[in-house]
């Protein structure tokens, strides 16, 4: 799907993080793992976040508000405690 990229937030770079996988991420939680991912999506697109949160079986556990006031895309950070359902998603920038 076009207008959806990669995002890399500074963040993962820190100890709470680990990489498993190109672009995906697990840290702990005070209710386990947890795998994330972090999208950007164009602000003039017409992608509905419900219907992929839905799809996907995700939810959004950060914003990148600073980011997003330099770009032309929003940066979203998504969550899930199944890597398969990280997986998926990121099979739209594929």
């Amino acid at each position: 799907m076009k207008n959806i990229q990669n995002y890399t937030a500074p963040k993962y770079e820190g100890e709470a993080y680990t990489s498993v996988e190109e672009g995906i991420y697990k840290t702990e939680t005070e209710n386990g793992t947890i795998y994330v991912t972090a999208l950007g999506f164009e602000k003039k697109s017409d992608i509905c976040l419900e219907d992929i949160l839905d799809a996907y079986r995700v939810y959004i556990s950060d914003f990148f508000k600073e980011q997003d006031a330099k770009n032309e895309f929003t940066f979203l950070e998504f969550a899930s405690e199944n890597i398969t359902d990280i997986r998926a998603l990121r099979q739209l920038i594929e």
